[in-house]
């Protein structure tokens, strides 16, 4: 039925046939825009990231001042942005600041190996020793779940910066600020 006995004149042939010729004028041009897609999708991700500033850049410096650059910690990246929303004189972004200073310290408590559901069960059995303000970071939690639980907590400015303070000395203790 089917002849299977290709030799390698068949194979030679196929390639020199006006049917290849014509597959590869449409796959080249193909190709060509998909590497060009590639390559911008690369130099965005590149600019957008700053993978090219600490490896390259930085890097760069360092070799020609002769000393390591001390990159912005991520957790310093995040305390701005939640400081600025503490810095508005609305009420939801304060909320909104309490709650990302909150699960900022309680994801750094579990990274240092305290384990527990939510902040203040890994500060149970903590002492002043231990962490400096655990009373006031306590009280803090305290105002992040009131805030979680109740929509319409009303939220006063005094409450918000004592809250927001107890967390921003926990994370100075801890020297990340």
């Amino acid at each position: 039925m089917f002849n299977f006995d290709f030799g390698w004149e068949s194979i030679l042939l196929f390639f020199q046939s006006e049917g290849w010729h014509n597959f590869l004028s449409i796959l080249e041009p193909v190709c060509i825009l998909a590497i060009l897609i590639f390559i911008i999708v690369i130099i965005w991700s590149l600019w957008k990231s700053t993978w090219a500033y600490w490896y390259v850049s930085a890097d760069f410096y360092d070799f020609t001042h002769g000393g390591p650059v001390t990159p912005e910690s991520i957790v310093q990246k995040k305390w701005k942005k939640i400081k600025k929303r503490m810095e508005s004189l609305n009420e939801a972004n304060w909320k909104l600041a309490v709650i990302e200073a909150e699960e900022l310290v309680e994801k750094i408590l579990e990274e240092m190996g305290y384990k527990g559901e939510g902040l203040k069960e890994k500060l149970k059995g903590v002492s002043e020793a231990e962490i400096k303000n655990v009373s006031d970071l306590i009280s803090a939690y305290d105002v992040f779940i009131n805030i979680l639980s109740d929509p319409d907590y009303r939220l006063k400015r005094e409450k918000a910066i004592k809250s927001f303070s107890a967390f921003e000395e926990f994370l100075k203790n801890c020297e990340l600020l």
